[in-house]
């Protein structure tokens, strides 16, 4: 027997006794050490993230003992979280509640397949006694250790193992019933409500975004820790979710992932995350050592990575979250790795000289650039005229008395040449603004042809939308002094 003291010459201890003896005492410590809870003996279940493996570890000792991070026993990775511990089932429910819900045998096989979806801790956590017992928790606890196989599988009859199915099956079926439950009441209250037309139905919350907070779901780490990394001791450093442009002008909605020892550029394949081996296909991977700039791009829309001679652009259209992965890649220590914090001023007097030498109406006193943002897409078309422009990932460039707008060829932003613009229009001529979800529609009157021109922007995240507004908002009401109304707020 081992028992757990600080004490060394009191931590393990010889019986010796007949063999039926042993076997008694085997089996009546089992049935003890079974209905204790992992908690009630200092230890906790854990998952690796890496191999998928459940075990058990130790908690620190209350005794000043130090105690090393929990690692997998497997593959040695410390990337692993604790689990819930399974609850065992009480004895007295096999015998004394009889299966009285379903009588078919495919409804607890279906009840079972979808606990197993529901909580898939709760059936394959392995536990400690289900092989050799061992028990680790405070001296005043008197914990034992048992060490004798044969006696654990003589101990475990054929009818308990009846017994311990039919649990299984009911606790499972009732949990799924109870479940269902406020579900069926939840639709006869909907049913209700809609007959009645009285009551209307409640909003979900916002979702609420941090920008600070760059970790990442549980889901999509494992995830990437399986189906993603080829290295056996590859550890993830930064996942980043974005729109992905390389030069020679492909692009798509994709991850940027970078691992210790790779970098990896993934294509999102779908929308449903049901099923987590469909969600992105590699597209591209990288050595580390390949590796040569991280810079942000004008107006901080997105990051600049610079792989052997190749440029990807990741496109984020979010100034805050841009800066705050800048942050976070300043932190990696990586060898030939330049992380520049500041766009290329370059890039930006490039975007100025174009707006300048242009052939433009400057209405302004000063026609330098105020604000600038690079959109989904863009559509241009003419009220009572069939006309129509639509230009994927356009750049909305903004001066004070000016609208321009650059096509989505995005190669300018990494060569630093003069990008090209394919419209603008006076400030001046906008007469309306709406604003539907992710989308802005500028209403401006041509006086002189007498026509209105829409222009209809879609956006990657709302605080584009709030940035370009505060930006219009100054130089409009600053000349017509009156404030801009914007429809839909």
């Amino acid at each position: 027997m081992e028992f757990d003291t600080v004490k060394k010459d009191k931590q393990h201890r010889e019986y010796i006794m007949e063999y039926a003896d042993a076997q008694a005492l085997t089996k009546k410590i089992y049935n003890i050490l079974e209905s204790r809870p992992l908690s009630a003996m200092n230890e906790a279940s854990h998952s690796c993230l890496k191999c998928s493996t459940i075990f058990v570890y130790k908690r620190p000792s209350k005794f000043g003992v130090t105690e090393s991070a929990p690692s997998c026993p497997v593959c040695g990775s410390t990337v692993v979280e604790e689990v819930e511990e399974p609850k065992m089932p009480e004895k007295n429910d096999s015998v004394s509640k009889p299966l009285s819900h379903s009588p078919s045998q495919s409804s607890i096989g279906s009840a079972r397949s979808m606990e197993q979806g529901l909580r898939p801790e709760a059936l394959t956590n392995p536990r400690k006694y289900e092989s050799d017992i061992e028990v680790i928790s405070n001296p005043s606890q008197s914990s034992i250790e048992v060490i004798d196989e044969s006696s654990r599988s003589q101990s475990v009859t054929p009818m308990r193992k009846k017994s311990d199915d039919r649990q299984t099956a009911f606790t499972t079926e009732q949990s799924i019933r109870e479940m269902l439950s406020p579900l069926s009441a939840l639709t006869e209250s909907s049913s209700s409500e809609e007959e009645n037309g009285n009551e209307a139905s409640p909003k979900s919350p916002k979702d609420v975004y941090s920008f600070t907070d760059l970790d990442m779901e549980l889901r999509l780490k494992t995830y990437i820790y399986h189906d993603v990394f080829t290295s056996e001791n590859e550890e993830l450093c930064s996942l980043v979710r974005c729109h992905i442009w390389k030069t020679g002008g492909s692009d798509y909605d994709g991850c940027f992932v970078l691992s210790t020892t790779a970098v990896y550029f993934l294509f999102t394949t779908t929308a449903n995350f049901s099923d987590q081996s469909n969600w992105f296909s590699l597209n591209e991977s990288y050595r580390i050592a390949d590796l040569r700039r991280v810079q942000p791009i004008i107006w901080y829309q997105g990051l600049e990575i610079q792989i052997k001679n190749f440029s990807f652009i990741l496109l984020l259209m979010d100034g805050d979250r841009t800066q705050n992965l800048i942050k976070d890649f300043n932190g990696l220590t990586f060898k030939g790795v330049k992380v520049v914090a500041k766009p290329n001023p370059k890039v930006e007097l490039s975007l100025q000289q174009s707006v300048l030498t242009n052939d433009l109406n400057h209405n302004s006193e000063d026609p330098s650039v105020i604000h600038m943002v690079l959109c989904r897409s863009l559509e241009i078309s003419k009220v009572e005229v069939d006309e129509e422009e639509y230009l994927r990932l356009a750049g909305l460039v903004l001066t004070c008395g000016l609208f321009i707008v650059i096509p989505g060829d995005l190669s300018w932003l990494c060569s630093g040449a003069q990008p090209s613009i394919v419209a603008s229009r006076d400030l001046s001529s906008l007469i309306e603004v709406e604003k539907k979800d992710m989308q802005l529609v500028f209403h401006f009157l041509d006086e002189a042809e007498a026509v209105e021109e829409l222009w209809s922007v879609k956006f990657g995240v709302s605080s584009q939308i709030d940035s370009l507004l505060d930006a219009i908002r100054r130089p409009w009401e600053r000349r017509f002094s009156v404030p801009l109304e914007i429809t839909g707020l």
